[in-house]
């Protein structure tokens, strides 16, 4: 038997949203997502034979699966708390991919402001903004990888009650030349 015990899990969160055990679901994948971060830490290799990135892609699935089952049921704190937990595997397995990080924060940090925790929220969207912003440097580009992050990044600024100066226009700009390039790429592949 693995260390992370995701069939289990994902019977316990089958029962939550069949109006099971809400905080044993939510304990549960919390403690799993503590595993994966040790995991990575007692074991460094776990990232280079692509372990970590299943797990780590099955505890946010399980996450989201909560998150929308407790949303569709109006418990908005306990959506909060699957949110986050939805973001711990993918900061823990993909910490340097924005494109990933980045809708996970955005959900996160949108369900905060939804629910009127408006200064957690703007906390969420200027830690987009303070890491983001560093890759506008990188385009305009037609990667698609990118561009999400760009995405994220626009979005973040768009719902902060932060004055981040010309960045928004900045960030605008650069994405739009990055969606041209991208479009006549694929209108010159079907050329």
């Amino acid at each position: 038997m693995s260390e992370f015990e995701q069939d289990p899990l994902k019977e316990i969160i089958h029962d939550a949203v069949c109006g099971g055990d809400a905080e044993l679901a939510l304990s549960t994948l919390r403690e799993e997502n503590e595993k994966l971060k040790a995991a990575l830490g007692s074991n460094p290799m776990i990232a280079v034979t692509g372990d970590l990135f299943d797990r780590a892609e099955r505890l946010k699935d399980l996450g989201w699966t909560l998150a929308c089952y407790f949303n569709k049921t109006d418990k908005p704190d306990l959506e909060e708390r699957a949110l986050q937990l939805r973001c711990q595997p993918i900061l823990t397995a993909h910490t340097h991919r924005r494109n990933l990080v980045g809708p996970v924060m955005l959900d996160w940090a949108n369900c905060n402001k939804r629910i009127g925790r408006v200064e957690k929220a703007d906390e969420l969207y200027h830690a987009i903004v303070a890491d983001f912003q560093t890759i506008l440097g990188w385009g305009p580009t037609f990667n698609e990888d990118w561009m999400t992050a760009v995405r994220c990044l626009q979005q973040a600024l768009e719902n902060s009650n932060r004055d981040y100066g010309d960045l928004k226009s900045r960030t605008t700009d650069v994405l739009s030349k990055s969606e041209k390039m991208a479009q006549e790429r694929d209108r010159k592949m079907f050329i």
